[in-house]
């Protein structure tokens, strides 16, 4: 039905045969999104439209986004949000508990609260949701918020009926396939063009995080764009120079693979699958 290879630029683009009316492509968070959606036409079309409206909510760039003025906005009361705002900042609760601390997004610029203690609280109430964000607080969503937006996506083409799904941004995929399963093949981040891994999946997230795609650099040095909170400094070499999650959600998967990219010891729990490209030996290995 569909198999999925490597780009130059991404982990993972798509190839298939569906016709245009249940296909939608673009630019979107800096990277090529492409969504599929089987059975009901147009209706990839509208899931593009919604994963820019969540985008732009999300955006702490843009000065009009709900991000953007929330984190320049008033703080150490309760302030409304949208309910989007309120599930993400919810699960990125949940993620920090998961990984005992070692993911967030709440930070004072940016150094990390200290462990056990966050930035912002929520309630809800039949009024709407609120939060409360503590004094020199700012929400970076930059660890959790493509994942989530693709698991937004998913879910509202699931609910449309249609029978395949796939909503891929970048190297954040979740899919789900009533016939053949959709095939996944994983970059080779040392050779161009080349896979060296092909996952089989007939309902899964699949999320790749690796030091190939944006290198960073600073005067005549290069490093990754992966930010040491620790050390207060751009990582110029992780442990791993991809890992790949394979779960239940695009924005679960995402925060593991990240965490774990950067040398975080994590275990995967029963839902979680991972596999990584060893920076220093080149080789493949199985992440437990």
């Amino acid at each position: 039905m569909t198999y999925l290879k490597t780009g130059t630029n991404f982990a993972m683009i798509v190839e298939h045969h569906f016709h245009e009316d249940y296909c939608a492509t673009g630019i979107l968070m800096t990277t090529h999104v492409e969504i599929v959606a089987s059975h009901i036409p147009k209706v990839a079309k509208k899931a593009f439209e919604k994963m820019r409206s969540i985008v732009n909510r999300l955006n702490r760039f843009d000065s009009n986004s709900e991000l953007f003025l929330l984190n320049n906005g008033i703080k150490n009361e309760w302030v409304k949000i949208s309910s989007v705002m309120y599930r993400v900042l919810d699960l990125s609760l949940k993620m920090n508990k998961e990984t005992s601390g070692v993911f967030t997004v709440d930070f004072e610029g940016r150094e990390k609260k200290p462990d056990g203690i966050h930035g912002y609280k929520l309630k809800s109430s039949k009024n709407g949701y609120f939060v409360h964000l503590k004094k020199d607080t700012l929400i970076n969503l930059g660890g959790i918020g493509k994942g989530f937006i693709v698991d937004e996506v998913f879910e509202f083409i699931k609910a449309s009926g249609s029978k395949n799904i796939l909503v891929n941004a970048g190297g954040d995929l979740r899919a789900t396939s009533q016939d053949l399963p959709w095939k996944i093949g994983l970059k080779n981040p040392y050779i161009n063009g080349d896979t060296f891994a092909c996952l089989n999946i007939k309902e899964a997230a699949v999320v790749s995080s690796g030091i190939y795609a944006r290198p960073q650099k600073s005067g005549n040095s290069t490093h990754t764009h992966f930010y040491n909170i620790k050390t207060k400094s751009y990582m110029k070499q992780t442990p791993y120079s991809q890992v790949t999650i394979q779960g239940y959600s695009a924005a679960v998967s995402e925060v593991y693979a990240k965490c774990i990219v950067m040398g975080t010891s994590l275990v995967l729990g029963n839902n979680l699958k991972g596999i990584g490209v060893d920076d220093q030996t080149k080789r493949v290995e199985r992440i437990y």
